[in-house]
Order: structure tokens, then C-alpha cells, then sequence
């Protein structure tokens, strides 16, 4: 058994997939199967083996021809043998710092589930026992759901409801030339922003797009700190949440 996979269900671009692809595959950890839930076709032009990407074809193995994301992240499931799953859309850049949020779900095992961003575009890690369970008790529901955002919005929407804890990692973007950087401060705010560019020296624009509805944001149970590499972001504060039903701020 794997410690992790990485479920992509693909039914965006090729370019997307591919970024995405080549991503984890620059930065694959030890014990990870790779796996793309094909949802439209795709030439696997750069001949991925089978121990790099293991390619699943969803129109193979469901007869409807309407097949929501939560199918294909079914399908995935399936096909996969490992301890956690890591969601992942198409198009998305994978960063090894994020492997941090493992060590949150081996230390409470309370916790279902870690998502990497409010606007939940950058995905989540999942204990795999939980989502096939949980999943599988969703299906009857008729769940589905027209883009990955969308899916994961449906989860834990679900989540809430029965009063299942998942933590959620906030990005807060430091300044590199600011002379404090020892220690990275939790963004509790329900928007980010970039801190101020050096007028001296001016580096590229980062932006963080918040949307303005979000989850709710429970009072913060526990705070963690995440290394992050230069010049992909100067700190990353891992900010454990818990949503609970009643969603009190």
C-alpha cells in the first residue's frame, strides 16, 4: 500500500493536465502512485508509463454519459491502494510543502480531511478510508457537481453537516526583503493580500484571488508552521481549522 495518491479528474485542457503532471512529477514523493481519471479524451503524447501516470478511462468504465466530478474522484478511489488521497485539479502546480498537511491528519486522527486554500481551487488531502465511505453514503444523494470548486464545496457542505473536522492551510505572503521573517503568523482574515512591493526594488505581483463567499471560519483550534521553499512563497502558516454545523465565527 502507498502512504498517498494524487486523483486528477481530467475534463479541462491538455496544457492544464500536462503543468500539473509535470509538477508532480518534479516533486513526486516516496510511496505516491499518480492517478488521471479521464473524463474526456486525451493523447498521452509524452508516453507516460504506467509507473509514472497510471491513466483510468472513466467512458470505459461507466455506461451514462453524465459523469460529474464526484464519479470520476469515485473512479479514482477505486483504482487506488493507499493510506491518503490528494485531490487535485487539473491545472494546478504541485508543491512539496504541501505534504506538511500529511503530518496534521497522522497526528489527529479526528481530522477527515485538509484543504489547501479558502476558495478550495488548490484542492484537498483526504484520509482514503473516509472519503470511500463518505462517498459511497453520497451517492445516494444524487450529488454532483460541474467543476472541481463546485465538488469540493459540495463536501464539505456535507462535512458540516455531520459535524466532520477538516483543517485548511492559509497562505500569507511576506515581503523577501522585510527583516522579519522568523516567524510566520497565521492569516485569520477572511481575505488575503500580498504585502507591499519594495519600491526600491520591484519583484512580480503576487496576487491571492479570494472569492467573496467562502466557508465559514470557526474559531482557529490550532496553528502550525509550514517550510516553504524560495520563491515559491516566503511562509506558509498552516492554520488548522474545525467547521463545525453551527459555523460560529
Amino acid at each position: 500500500m502507498n502512504n498517498l495518491a494524487v486523483i486528477i479528474p481530467y475534463h479541462s485542457t491538455p496544457a492544464e493536465l500536462e503543468g500539473s503532471l509535470l509538477s508532480l512529477l518534479e516533486n513526486r514523493p516516496e510511496s505516491c502512485e499518480i492517478c488521471v481519471v479521464l473524463n474526456q479524451p486525451y493523447e498521452n503524447i509524452y508516453e507516460l508509463s504506467e509507473d509514472e501516470v497510471h491513466f483510468l478511462n472513466a467512458a470505459e468504465e461507466m455506461t451514462s454519459d453524465n459523469r460529474s466530478v464526484f464519479d470520476c474522484m469515485r473512479l479514482g478511489l477505486k483504482a487506488c491502494d493507499s493510506t491518503y488521497v490528494y485531490m487535485m485539479p487539473a491545472g494546478v502546480q504541485f508543491h512539496s510543502e504541501w505534504l506538511g498537511a500529511l503530518d496534521f491528519l497522522d497526528r489527529d486522527e479526528e481530522l477527515k480531511a485538509f484543504f489547501l486554500d479558502p476558495n478550495l481551487t488548490q484542492g484537498g488531502f483526504f484520509r482514503k478510508s473516509f472519503l470511500d465511505s463518505f462517498l459511497q453514503n453520497s451517492e445516494e444523494m444524487g450529488l454532483g457537481a460541474e467543476s472541481d470548486v463546485e465538488c469540493f464545496r459540495n463536501l464539505v457542505t456535507l462535512m458540516q453537516e455531520e459535524d466532520l473536522p477538516c483543517g485548511l492551510l492559509e497562505i500569507e505572503y511576506v515581503d523577501e526583503n522585510s527583516e522579519d521573517q522568523t516567524e510566520a503568523k497565521p492569516n485569520t482574515e477572511a481575505e488575503m493580500e500580498p504585502k507591499p512591493e519594495p519600491e526600491t526594488e520591484p519583484e512580480p505581483e503576487i496576487q491571492a484571488e479570494v472569492e467573496a463567499e467562502i466557508l465559514v471560519r470557526p474559531e482557529p483550534v490550532q496553528t502550525a508552521a509550514l517550510s516553504a521553499k524560495p520563491g515559491i512563497w516566503s511562509n506558509i502558516c498552516a492554520l488548522l481549522r474545525r467547521f463545525f454545523k453551527s459555523g460560529n465565527c
